[in-house]
């Protein structure tokens, strides 16, 4: 998978001669999306892969209102400190 992805690396720098420095999060997605293309292989041949996102929407939505949950507080609270004029 390292290989693969610091292939992806490679082939999406400039080929004008241009140093660009490359934003972390697109690293991560080039070296994640070769995980994610190897792991749905082996999970298709029933290797004992646990999926990342369950197959079900009703899974999904109950992992979604679960997780907005400490988001929607996170924002409550900075809202209403950012109101009260304290840090």
């Amino acid at each position: 998978m390292s290989i693969i992805g610091a292939a992806l690396i490679l082939s999406t720098q400039s080929s004008s001669g241009y140093v660009t420095k490359m934003c972390l999060w697109v690293v991560f997605r080039l070296f994640l999306m070769t995980f994610c293309v190897s792991s749905f292989a082996a999970l298709v041949k029933d290797a004992g892969y646990v999926l990342v996102f369950p197959p079900s929407w009703s899974e999904n939505m109950i992992g979604n209102v679960l997780l907005s949950f400490p988001l929607l507080t996170v924002c409550f609270l900075k809202n209403h400190y950012a109101a009260r004029g304290t840090p």
